[in-house]
């Protein structure tokens, strides 16, 4: 039975990924400190993995999880952009000291595969869409600069080391154990969230900015193939739903499939926030013959409960 370590595998992300590859039949290590990851989101699975609690940025403790492990999905990171012009050391500490950490834990152990959650925040603010890998790399917050130093590593690593590495550069994840109250959460569980208690919708700017959205289930569909695929070196991919949606629009349609009365609110852009974003995803389509078709309505309906 192969054994996988998910670093974050408390979080949202992880915990699905953990449920999955239970379900899979693979031995499953989650890694996390817990800060924003919760023991709840592995109740139904705790009893079929063992939980590490660690820190990625202690070397030492990266290096103990990585002991006897065929591969890593690193998805433990600072992913808040306002918390990254905040304190961008910290930012900085847990997204590239912290990858750095688990890369030399994997060349340490002679781990051959690691795939690292990156972000579509390394684009920065591009006028050409869709946006594909081989588009520019001009992040616009220190969350943008940390996840880029973090594909740098990979790519290194891979060429010095010979560890196969995976850099998914995900768009705008949602689903289910996305905490509506918490900071870190995405727009969608927020607008749901508050549209269900007929609160006001708050949107940054005009609204006309877009994004691309991706369920959290297709994104363990990626991982899941990036564990198969028998790709060697390092390899960059979008992991997005191939179509845009503006705030503006998200909020119209989230009042109407609750029927809920929230007003929506417009306070000033924040900073670091890009305009528009929409993913290119036909290299994972032909490389790892992955689809991100999917029924929004349907998603939705899964954060409804």
């Amino acid at each position: 039975m192969q054994k996988i370590l998910i670093t974050g595998g408390a979080g949202f992300v992880g915990s699905h990924l953990a449920d999955r590859l239970v379900k899979l039949n693979y031995n499953v290590i989650v890694f996390d400190n817990f800060s924003t990851g919760k023991v709840g989101n592995l109740k139904n699975i705790k009893n079929r993995i063992k939980i590490i609690k660690g820190d990625i940025r202690d070397a030492k403790q990266a290096d103990k999880a990585c002991k006897d492990v065929d591969f890593v999905l690193h998805h433990a990171a600072q992913i808040f952009v306002p918390v990254s012009i905040k304190n961008p050391m910290e930012t900085l500490d847990i997204n590239a000291k912290g990858t750095l950490n688990i890369l030399m834990a994997a060349k340490n152990n002679g781990i051959k595969k690691v795939i690292l959650a990156s972000s579509s925040a390394v684009y920065g603010d591009l006028v050409k869409m869709p946006i594909d890998e081989t588009s520019p790399v001009r992040p616009l917050s220190p969350y943008g600069i940390s996840k880029a130093m973090g594909e740098y590593y990979c790519q290194v690593f891979s060429k010095l080391y010979g560890i196969n590495t995976f850099i998914f550069r995900y768009f705008n994840i949602f689903g289910s154990r996305q905490d509506p109250s918490s900071p870190y959460s995405g727009v969608i569980s927020k607008f749901m969230d508050l549209s269900k208690k007929s609160e006001p919708l708050t949107i940054y700017g005009n609204g006309e900015q877009s994004r691309d959205f991706i369920p959290v289930g297709k994104v363990v569909e990626a991982n899941i193939a990036a564990i198969k695929s028998t790709l060697q070196g390092s390899w960059v991919f979008n992991i997005g739903g191939g179509k845009a949606i503006s705030i503006k629009d998200l909020a119209k349609h989230i009042k109407k499939i609750g029927n809920s009365n929230s007003k929506v609110r417009y306070v000033k852009a924040r900073d670091g926030d890009i305009m528009h974003s929409c993913a290119s995803v036909k290299k994972a389509q032909s490389m790892l013959a992955w689809s991100e078709e999917y029924d929004f309505q349907k998603e939705l309906s899964k954060i409804k409960g």
